[in-house]
């Protein structure tokens, strides 16, 4: 599929992981055209809400922490 990634991430707190692995996986994709389509509304639950208004992955400051904001397909919301 076009458009979408798997990413492998360092967890940031790895003190919480307790058992599971130090990393973590996601699906996720920024592309509006997947997630604005009929399949991605109804399929992936995504609501077009404007940024910021009710997602908290919005809040942080993306350049000091490094960070990148993507929907995690399989949560079904923004993520960092």
């Amino acid at each position: 599929m076009n458009n979408v990634c798997e990413i492998m991430f360092v967890r940031r707190r790895p003190e919480r992981a307790k058992g599971r692995p130090l990393t973590r996986r996601m699906l996720c994709t920024n592309s509006k055209n997947i997630l604005l389509s009929p399949n991605g509304r109804i399929s992936l639950n995504y609501d077009n809400v404007t940024p910021g208004k009710r997602q908290a992955a919005f809040k942080i400051d993306r350049v000091k922490h490094n960070v990148v904001v993507a929907y995690d397909i399989i949560m079904q919301e923004y993520r960092n």
